[in-house]
């Protein structure tokens, strides 16, 4: 990109981000999140076995 590091890149997460999704978004330089969004790399077992949380 020839913009990259000149323009800031924005994401925006309305609802659920999962997967993919998620790294790209991490990818930008600016997060906007709906109080309601959520952002996870994983699903929902992957980081239940990783925690131990339920």
């Amino acid at each position: 990109m020839h913009a990259s590091g000149v323009i800031p890149q924005l994401a925006c997460v309305f609802g659920h981000c999962i997967g993919a999704a998620a790294f790209m978004a991490t990818l930008s330089d600016f997060i906007l999140m709906e109080a309601e969004a959520t952002l996870s790399i994983a699903g929902a077992r992957i980081n239940q076995a990783a925690t131990g949380e339920c």
